[in-house]
């Protein structure tokens, strides 16, 4: 079929170990190439396939379709928009109890599969890193030390915090999304649909308007505050909602002695709680 001239691009989806090979073939035929992720098992692999596309004047692209899932779309508008204000923090965790789908192996594993695209989301929203840390949960199987589990932080350039994290160990399932800003707060349970949508026999061409729609709710939440906005950089001026005239007196609550430690903005807090807890009793 390549070799009719019938073909002008391919999109490879092998696993990792025959990837590299079959991108260079697919390159060395003129043809140009979508790889799946993990595109390469190390940046000089990645540099390599690049290098050699360039060579031959073809176009060398990574697949990296979770940057149009409905939870990250729907979070990149209310950014847009300003809804969140100026965004702080973003916790994205991707968790599933599969250990069967693990791709063994020192060129595998979970970081180069989930990890690729809940990384590229969050360069997708924020832009450059200036920082970055992380920790891999490895285990051993028959095709050599393979990463099951994982944690990130980034720090990135615009000053946003992003956190991610995915197990397929963990004997637990869930798609969770959770950003922090100044003006309000997101949070979305679920999975995109549209992995779904294909499995079950449709695609795009059969609704275009309404593809990628969720119908159902899938527990998404945008929290906007209903006081006066205030600076992240000055916690203590939410405090006058718990006016310290509100709280009852020492000798109603007796226990308190033990939390002289505490600061004073927790103590108030914590003896809200208390008289509440009395009245409800």
């Amino acid at each position: 079929m390549i070799a009719s001239g019938a073909v002008d691009a391919v999109t490879i989806t092998t696993p990792p170990e025959t990837r590299r090979e079959l991108v260079l073939q697919a390159i060395a035929a003129g043809l140009h190439v979508i790889a799946d992720k993990p595109f390469a098992p190390d940046a000089s692999s990645a540099r390599d396939l690049d290098l050699a596309a360039k060579a031959a004047g073809v176009t060398l692209g990574v697949y990296q379709n979770r940057r149009w899932d409905s939870d990250l779309q729907t979070l990149k508008k209310l950014i847009g928009d300003g809804r969140l204000g100026k965004v702080w923090r973003v916790h994205s965790r991707m968790d599933f109890d599969d250990p069967a789908t693990l791709e063994a192996g020192p060129t595998g594993g979970l970081l180069r599969d989930l990890g690729s695209h809940l990384v590229d989301q969050m360069l997708f929203l924020f832009g450059p890193v200036t920082t970055v840390s992380g920790h891999l949960d490895n285990i051993t199987l028959l095709q050599g030390t393979t990463d099951a589990s994982f944690h990130i932080s980034i720090a990135h350039a615009c000053g946003v915090h992003s956190h991610v994290s995915a197990s397929k160990l963990n004997h637990f399932t869930q798609r969770e999304l959770r950003a922090y800003g100044d003006a309000g707060a997101y949070v979305s349970h679920g999975t995109d649909v549209q992995a779904q949508a294909i499995f079950a026999g449709h695609s795009p061409a059969q609704n275009l308007a309404g593809w990628g729609m969720n119908r159902k709710a899938i527990g998404a939440r945008c929290s906007l505050p209903k006081v006066p906005r205030v600076s992240r950089q000055s916690p203590d001026a939410i405090m006058p909602i718990m006016r310290l005239s509100q709280m009852p007196s020492a000798p109603a609550l007796p226990h308190l002695s033990r939390l002289k430690t505490a600061p004073a903005r927790w103590r108030c807090w914590m003896q809200r709680g208390n008289q509440q807890s009395k009245g409800g009793q």
